[in-house]
């Protein structure tokens, strides 16, 4: 009865109102409050700050169903060890089960980026986890800006080749324009590689 008091007088507090949500004794009264609070860029860049938290993350993501914490360990170990799942040493597995179990999931919980269940050792989404993402998806960033490049080049060579084709350009051979359509592709190619 006192954890439900509780619950009421914390949930009156924020303006949330408490049948809406699920609430059990005993569970912290976190979750019910941080779904109307936006992470700070700084808690943000704290968070991603560490390699096994943006893993944990990035696997979470991506996953449609929970992910259990032995596949979560695996995976991340086996990353940093550049060694396949099924060759994974003892202590390997423990050095990043025990930095995941102490540190990482408990931080990623309290924020709400994920919900942990340490009883049943599952992981999934939580509700910030979407504030993170853009963060963790620079590269995908990187590649479709470089798509767009790309299809902005193919449109200038089919409006070009319709220019050409319609007689309106006659004055240049074809061998020319042929060649400066390549060399554009190319230097194109060449900037993309180096970035």
């Amino acid at each position: 009865m006192s954890d439900e008091m509780s619950v009421e007088s914390l949930t009156r507090d924020r303006s949330i109102e408490t049948h809406e949500l699920p609430v059990r004794a005993g569970e912290r009264l976190s979750a019910f409050v941080r779904s109307e609070r936006r992470l700070e860029k700084e808690e943000v860049f704290d968070l991603l700050y560490n390699p096994r938290r943006r893993a944990t993350l990035r696997l979470v993501a991506q996953r449609s169903r929970p992910l259990t914490m032995e596949d979560l360990v695996d995976r991340i170990a086996a990353a940093e060890n550049d060694v396949p799942v099924d060759k994974l040493e003892r202590q390997q597995r423990r050095r990043v089960h025990v930095s995941l179990y102490q540190t990482h999931l408990p931080l990623l919980d309290e924020v709400g980026a994920i919900e942990y269940d340490r009883e049943r050792t599952e992981i999934t989404p939580g509700a910030c986890l979407a504030e993170l993402l853009p963060y963790l998806d620079v590269a995908d960033a990187t590649r479709s800006a470089w798509r767009t490049y790309y299809r902005r080049l193919l449109l200038g060579y089919a409006v070009f080749g319709a220019i050409v084709l319609v007689g309106a350009s006659s004055s240049l051979p074809l061998a020319t324009l042929a060649l400066s359509a390549t060399a554009l592709f190319l230097v194109l190619a060449c900037l993309h590689g180096l970035d």
